[in-house]
């Protein structure tokens, strides 16, 4: 993981410059999760950052004494599967199953049905077919205008 520097400057003082990495915080990642009904896998989707349109399968496999995570990027694949670290797309997930207390949990926060916001107050009568009814003619003949013009 990339991590950034921080110097302290020690004022009045003969000793070096005392330098302290920091952990880059970890980007937004957009993410959903998978459907599926496959005992001992949980799958999510999470879409790229670099590539329109991509997204990348990341897996939780749990089965057989086995407890691994899986990401579908070429960095996972080709980089980090055989020294057993993780990419940036499952180290976001991760962060993400750590806010929510688990992954059962963050499945039920992703799969919620938003909730929809309630619609604005309309004044005057509903069910008037006139554009701006209940509104001083004025404000109605502008609204008239801006629609037809």
């Amino acid at each position: 993981m990339a991590t950034q520097t921080v110097t302290h400057v020690l004022p009045q003082s003969k000793a070096p410059a005392v330098v302290i990495p920091f952990p880059k915080p970890a980007p937004a990642l957009k993410l959903r999760a998978a459907k599926n009904h496959t005992a001992g896998v949980c799958t999510f989707y999470a879409a790229s950052d670099s590539k329109a349109g991509v997204e990348y399968v990341l897996q939780l496999i749990r089965r057989g004494g086995q407890r691994r995570w899986f990401c579908d990027c070429a960095d996972f694949k080709f980089r980090r599967l055989a020294r057993r670290r993780h990419c940036k797309h499952l180290h976001g997930l991760l962060a993400m199953v750590r806010a929510a207390g688990g992954v059962r949990r963050l499945i039920r926060s992703l799969t919620a049905a938003p909730e929809l916001p309630e619609p604005p107050a309309v004044q005057g009568d509903d069910n008037s077919p006139f554009i701006g009814a209940g509104v001083l003619h004025g404000e109605r003949d502008a609204a008239r205008e801006e629609l037809y013009a």
